[in-house]
């Protein structure tokens, strides 16, 4: 089916051009509303929705498919399109940005693992969301017959009460001991872990970025992934905040305030250019068939270091306004 139709589930696909204006509609907010932002124990929303009608929206919109496969209907754009994304939602709730950007790329990775654990989840539902937690030392597992024994608790699992799947980091040692012998993740249904509730941030809130653990759990081979299989690959980025006021006066209107929020906005545009030619030189090779050389995913990490650098002294300068 052409990009611009309706899957048999009612999802719309989207195009490059579709995903912007939708973010626009959604971004319309009352006057004052986004004054009024509260947590919902899950995404903070900041425009009046509860959780459960942002996801709603999130899937009736297919932004969370935004890099599923085509062949299970999702649209498969651009890499780069979930930067644009995310840096826009991310003006009305950061927090629904984040878990956005997250979720929707952990359909990308699905499509990573072996046809039998995409058909697992997928066959199911194409709108099943799936968490991760990526901290690989909070992991560790040892090969056994047919699969991996798994054990940890991993934090920052953000999403994760709205998501059925996990994919959880981990390290395969030979003997407890003994150095690692490969780095996996392993797809975990939400039955077979505990989900601790540590969330209690100020900043990203409504992520409910949580803990999760499980013990000698048995996970299939088909169910897992080695982490070399997406190693380079650029990771979503996320968004420029809005400016406000400190004084009765406008704070635009001071001279040393304008140089400093002027260098801190062409950090923010320098990273932002930085993701983009990332995502351009990825999608370029994937185009062509290629794997990526070594150099280029030093590129990308190095890239990706330093947008996060720049990005961490863009909101260490304006912190001095």
């Amino acid at each position: 089916m052409d990009h611009g139709g309706t899957t048999t589930r009612g999802c719309r696909y989207l195009t490059d051009r579709q995903v912007p204006r939708i973010v626009r509609g959604k971004n319309k907010a009352a006057p004052g509303e986004d004054k009024d932002a509260h947590a919902t124990g899950r995404w903070l929303v900041e425009v009046g929705d509860s959780a459960d009608e942002t996801e709603r929206d999130l899937h009736r919109t297919g932004l969370c498919r935004m890099l599923q496969p085509p062949r299970v209907g999702g649209a498969d754009l651009d890499v780069g399109i979930i930067v644009d994304t995310c840096a826009a939602i991310a003006r009305v709730c950061p927090s629904t940005a984040w878990n956005l950007g997250n979720l929707a790329s952990h359909h990308w990775m699905l499509g990573y693992y072996q046809p039998a654990a995409q058909e697992e989840i997928w066959d199911i539902s194409r709108d099943t969301l799936i968490a991760t937690s990526l901290a690989f030392p909070a992991g560790r597992g040892r090969k056994v017959d047919g699969g991996y024994e798994v054990s940890g608790r991993w934090p920052l699992s953000s999403g994760v009460d709205n998501s059925d799947w996990n994919m959880l980091a981990f390290i395969v040692r030979e003997r407890d001991d003994g150095p690692p012998v490969d780095q996996r993740f392993a797809l975990v249904h939400r039955s077979q872990y505990e989900i601790i509730d540590t969330w209690h941030a100020v900043g990203l809130s409504g992520t409910g970025s949580k803990d999760v653990a499980t013990r000698n759990l048995f996970v299939p081979e088909y169910r897992t992934l080695t982490a070399w299989a997406l190693n380079g690959k650029p990771h979503p980025g996320s968004a420029r905040k809005r400016n406000a006021t400190t004084t009765g006066q406008p704070v635009g209107a001071s001279v040393t305030v304008q140089i400093k929020v002027a260098k801190a906005g062409a950090h923010i545009d320098t990273a932002e250019m930085m993701m983009r030619a990332v995502c351009s030189h990825a999608m370029e090779i994937a185009r062509a068939g290629r794997e990526p050389r070594h150099e280029d995913e030093l590129r990308y990490r190095r890239d990706a270091f330093f947008s996060v650098r720049l990005c961490l002294e863009a909101v260490n300068i304006l912190m001095t306004v």
